[in-house]
């Protein structure tokens, strides 16, 4: 697959393998592209079992959760998806999510000092505005029913906020007290969401709700064409959350919520 290195614009695969340590695992940079999550899927028909990483100056049809668009303006992010090999089943696919974000927190901190919070299950923030979103994607093996890939999509807002979600979200140089180094980020966030592949589950579920406090919250459920309001109870081992609907206490695996003020 070929790419390209984006020198001018500040990121480049040598910046980044400077900041990577003892892994070589392909690195692919490029100029624009459609979608690294797109990249990574062609690749892993390509090569199979080979672990690559995909990242973008630019997206021009980056996408989120629910088949929302994720705006990539050039130069002002990271946009990355990284090609793994989970070993877990794949009914447990959402602790990819919740300990890729985790990671993210991890390599925000790592590289600019800044310590964002988890909005369950996939986004970081500071305060009450978006900073980063993570889409996991994979395909099954339908005989044993683990994956037989997945793709794990980020992408952050580093120097500045597309203005059509200046209302909802914010950019890390906005909250650093420096610039931040476009490539230690993206080596911290390779080398942490590789890392979360094989941590301790339990451990890093108790990361997660120490970055995500959401037990206690008055929240509305977005799940479907359904919507509720519900309080949330607990987070689950399985990355699930615990609620209370009326008199009935239930599971949500998916869905989307909101902290009611």
């Amino acid at each position: 697959m070929q790419s390209v290195q984006a020198t001018a614009l500040g990121l480049s695969v040598e910046k980044i393998r400077a900041h990577l340590q003892n892994l070589s695992l392909p690195v692919f940079l490029f100029d624009e592209i459609s979608s690294t999550s797109d990249a990574a899927r062609e690749y892993a028909k390509e090569k199979r079992g080979e672990a690559a990483v995909f990242i973008a100056e630019r997206q021009t049809a980056g996408r989120g959760r629910r088949g929302r668009s994720f705006a990539s303006p050039a130069g002002s992010g990271v946009y990355m998806s990284l090609l793994v090999y989970p070993t877990h089943a794949a009914s447990n696919g959402v602790l990819l999510t919740t300990g890729a974000a985790v990671a993210m927190c991890r390599a925000v901190e790592g590289a600019s000092g800044v310590c964002p919070e988890i909005k369950w299950v996939n986004d970081l923030r500071i305060g009450k505005k978006k900073l980063a979103g993570i889409l996991t994607e994979g395909e099954i093996d339908p005989e044993s029913g683990a994956f037989s890939y997945a793709v794990i999509g980020a992408g952050i807002n580093v120097t500045a906020v597309p203005e059509e979600v200046r209302d909802i979200a914010t950019a890390l140089d906005l909250q650093a007290d420096a610039p931040t180094d476009r490539n230690l980020l993206c080596a911290k966030m390779i080398e942490e969401i590789l890392k979360s592949l094989t941590e301790d589950r339990t451990a890093q579920m108790r990361e997660y709700r120490k970055k995500c406090p959401i037990a206690g919250k008055h929240v509305t459920v977005l799940r479907g064409e359904e919507r509720f309001d519900a309080i949330v109870l607990a987070i689950e081992e399985d990355g699930s959350l615990r609620i209370q609907k009326g008199s009935e206490q239930m599971l949500l695996s998916s869905g989307e919520i909101s902290i009611r003020e």
